[in-house]
C-alpha cells in the first residue's frame, strides 16, 4: 500500500513544543536505531518484555517497512538542527483471531509524562476508526504505571484483566470515544 501521507498532523504540547506526527517509513530505520540508544533499560523491558543493549537492524527493518494496512506505526518526531528526532512511536497490528488490533506505545524517556504517548495512542486510534478497526487491545506490564497511566489519561473506557504472570490485558472500543480535535493538517501553515 502507498504511504498514507493523509496521517500526517501536527499539534503543541502544553509547554508549546511543536511536535509532528506521521506514518513510520521505511527510511526511518536510522532515526529509530537513535531513539533505541536513547531509551532507558525499563522503558525497553516494558515495551519489549526483555532485556536488549541493541535493536538487531532485521528487528528496525521490521518494525519500518510495513505494509500500512494490517500494520500501521505513528512516529512523534521534532525538528531538531533541520532533522527530524523521533520521540515515539505508537503501532497497531491487526489480529483478525482476536479482532481488532494489538496495539503499543513508547515514548523516549526524556519525553516522558509530556503527553505524546497519549497524543500518539489518540492519533493511531483515528487511524484505526479511519480503516474500520473498532477495537484495541494488547498486554502492559502490572508494574507500568506510566503505561497504565497513559490508558487512563487517553480518554479510552477500558477494561483490565489479569493475563498472566505479572502483566495486564488491557482492551478498548474505539467506536464508543470522541477523540480530540486538537490537532491540525502537518500544511496548515501554523508554527
Amino acid at each position: 500500500m502507498e504511504y498514507p501521507a493523509q496521517y500526517e498532523t501536527q499539534c503543541s504540547l502544553d509547554d508549546g513544543t511543536r511536535i509532528y506526527m506521521r506514518p513510520i517509513k521505511a527510511d526511518d530505520i536510522g532515526h529509530m536505531a537513535k531513539m533505541f540508544e536513547k531509551f532507558s533499560p525499563e522503558s525497553i523491558y516494558f515495551r519489549f518484555f526483555s532485556a536488549m543493549r541493541a535493536m538487531p537492524i532485521d528487528k528496525l527493518k521490521e518494525f519500518c517497512d510495513i505494509d500500512y494496512e494490517n500494520q500501521m506505526a505513528v512516529v512523534a518526531y521534532v525538528i531538531e538542527d533541520g532533522d527530524e528526532s523521533l520521540l515515539g512511536v505508537a503501532r497497531y497490528v491487526v489480529t483478525p483471531e482476536e479482532g481488532g488490533a494489538e496495539i503499543s506505545v513508547i515514548v523516549a524517556d526524556a519525553w516522558q509524562k509530556r503527553t505524546i504517548g497519549t497524543r500518539l495512542l489518540q492519533h493511531l486510534a483515528r487511524v484505526a476508526k479511519d480503516r474500520g478497526i473498532d477495537n484495541f487491545h494488547g498486554l502492559i506490564m502490572s508494574h507500568n504505571r506510566k503505561a497504565l497511566g497513559m490508558l487512563r489519561n487517553s480518554g479510552f473506557e477500558h477494561q483490565e484483566s489479569a493475563a498472566g504472570y505479572d502483566t495486564r490485558h488491557i482492551e478498548f472500543n474505539l467506536s464508543d470515544v470522541d477523540l480530540p480535535t486538537d490537532v491540525e493538517s502537518k500544511d496548515s501553515g501554523t508554527s
